[in-house]
């Protein structure tokens, strides 16, 4: 099983349902939907005025549509639910899921979530690669080992070939490419990559790239580049003899995968994904929590602010003079008419305090009165209660920032760490290879300088049944292609439905 995030470049919307039910399928028994409601989704998604509407993604899986029961679709919709959304967010989003069947038989859970938080109203990304990406991996890990399923993380399923299928003539010539090539090397007329490189170069074939592992080509008069990876392709071959040893390393590689231990695995993957799943429960409590703003302020509160807001105006108007004595220049506004009324302020000050030195009594007390409420219209607010959450929301949009600066920090350092340690056992394998390479050729000249002629008959017996072993490995691996390609043509028909959408 493998999960897969599909694009919706107009944000998604009602289009994505109807492509999921559509009248085909329902007709044909191959779509039904297994969690959630269609007319509840369907109502949400129209409410929703962002841009960004709708979440599109699915579990494909190699198996057929009964090789699970309902109760283990189930399990399976479950648990990838709480890794997706975390436990804070499970009951305040909505999930739509449905099942088809009508690629070959296969199994497919698709799920739509709307991009909303139904208890805030706020706009809600169930999914963002960056930060949710680790979590996906470790569920399909879990489910994939936990069920028995096939895994896109079997070394046995990597294919030579990475190319398009949309032009399907332009891959079978390449895929003859390949093959011509392969047959090259049998017959002994290439020796190592670089012989591969420079006769692709004389048959007019551009090698535009060439790594460890792999080289991209570009056949004649096509603009695709496309990528041959493994075997014969990788650096280290070194003709039939290292094409087989390079072959060994991959059983060796297949065989690690199959008999690890899976218990432990699953161990260790869940209690990571725990963690994950707990930090982003923080994130959506701090996010997604009822915030104070304006519109959900008592009427009385409101009230209040309104008054403060303006009091100062009627202030000015009892005392005559004033900042300017007209009611629509105690606005605040931008630009000249701002500059006029903060000169106008710090005049009136100094008159204010003119004043206090050369007024009776009474007059004094009216100008302390003006004086704190020109205080108070500069200074915010007069209420305490107000003035003490509008501090606090202050903290919790900080704290947002602070957050998301710290995950930026973190995705850094984990990308920089799994970049290290790729690094270290990219390394490892390359000494390994080196170390076993020597060690065969030293086995071999032992064998040669040590042998009697009987010994040297067995030694030629024991090769020629390891090469029709490998000629029996290499047809099932044109099998396997087979089968490939029929699975990326249906993928590449999925994807043109989607795209018609």
């Amino acid at each position: 099983m493998l999960v897969k995030f599909l694009p919706t470049y107009t944000g998604g919307g009602l289009g994505s349902i109807n492509y999921l039910l559509n009248e085909r399928r329902k007709a044909a028994g191959t779509a039904k939907v297994v969690k959630g409601d269609e007319n509840l989704t369907r109502a949400i998604i129209k409410g929703i005025d962002f841009k960004q509407k709708t979440c599109f993604g699915v579990l494909s899986f190699e198996e057929k549509h009964d090789f699970l029961d309902e109760e283990q679709k189930l399990k399976i919709i479950k648990d990838f639910e709480r890794a997706l959304l975390g436990d804070y967010m499970l009951d305040r989003v909505n999930v739509l899921w449905v099942e088809h069947s009508d690629k070959n038989g296969r199994l497919e859970l698709n799920f739509l979530i709307p991009k909303i938080d139904l208890v805030t109203g706020k706009s809600f990304n169930s999914y963002l690669a960056k930060f949710d990406q680790r979590r996906i991996d470790l569920i399909k890990r879990m489910i994939n080992d936990e069920y028995s399923l096939s895994s896109p993380d079997d070394p046995a399923r990597e294919q030579t070939i990475s190319a398009s299928k949309k032009n399907i003539g332009h891959y079978q010539n390449l895929e003859e490419l390949d093959k011509k090539l392969h047959d090259l090397v049998k017959e002994g007329y290439i020796k190592n990559r670089d012989h591969i490189i420079e006769l692709l170069n004389q048959s007019g074939i551009e090698v535009t790239r060439s790594t460890k592992k792999s080289i991209t080509v570009m056949l004649p008069n096509q603009k695709t580049k496309n990528r041959l990876k493994g075997g014969i392709y990788d650096a280290n071959f070194t003709g039939a003899q290292g094409l087989g040893e390079l072959s060994q390393s991959s059983s060796r590689r297949i065989r690690e995968f199959h008999n690890r231990d899976i218990q432990a695995e699953c161990e260790r993957n869940r209690r990571k994904l725990e963690e994950l799943v707990e930090k982003r429960d923080r994130f959506n409590k701090r996010k997604f929590r009822a915030s104070l703003s304006r519109d959900n302020i008592e009427p009385e509160q409101e009230q209040k602010m309104d008054i403060g807001t303006h009091s100062y105006d009627s202030a000015d108007d009892r005392n005559g003079g004033g900042l300017d004595g007209s009611r629509s220049e105690a606005k605040f506004g931008n630009g000249l008419v701002g500059a006029q009324r903060l000169e106008t302020r710090t005049a009136q000050r100094g008159r204010d305090s003119d004043a206090l030195l050369h007024s009776n009594p009474s007059e004094q007390g009216d100008l302390r009165a003006k004086r704190q409420i020109l205080h108070t219209y500069e200074n915010g607010i007069e209420d305490d209660d107000i003035r003490r959450s509008i501090a606090r929301r202050k903290r919790e949009l900080d704290a947002d920032d602070q957050e998301r600066k710290e995950r930026t920090r973190i995705a850094e350092e984990d990308l920089d760490r799994k970049i290290r340690e790729r690094g270290n056992e990219l390394q490892q394998d390359k000494m390994n290879l080196i170390d076993r390479m020597q060690h065969l050729m030293n086995d071999c000249e032992n064998k040669i300088h040590e042998s009697s002629q009987a010994q040297k008959e067995r030694y030629e017996k024991s090769l020629e049944s390891l090469r029709k072993k490998l000629i029996s490995l290499q047809e099932e691996l044109q099998n396997l292609r087979v089968k490939y390609d029929a699975l990326q043509m249906d993928y590449e028909k999925l994807k043109k439905d989607v795209e018609n959408l």
